[in-house]
């Protein structure tokens, strides 16, 4: 978990928030898509829903399936607000 948690502090830097912001339950877009950007990257790396999850929020591994669907499905119809 540890190396989870030190590559979400990494990501949330890097795009530029708190990690503490992104794991709340703010649901303002830019957020929402910070989330689901994690979620997606975290599993490509092979990390498990229910870890994911509780890295990000103590969120359910179904939120994190959502939210992976949901960034798939805005990519593949080349929804422009996704950088």
């Amino acid at each position: 978990m540890k190396k989870l948690d030190k590559l979400f502090n990494e990501f949330c830097k890097q795009k530029g928030y708190c990690p503490a912001v992104v794991k709340s339950r703010i649901r303002l877009p830019k957020i929402v898509m910070i989330r689901y950007k994690f979620y997606s990257l975290a599993k490509t790396n092979g990390h498990s829903l229910r870890l994911i999850g509780e890295v990000v929020g103590n969120r359910s591994h179904c939120a994190v399936i959502h939210g992976i669907k949901t960034l798939n499905d805005l990519i593949d119809t080349n929804y422009h607000g996704i950088k």
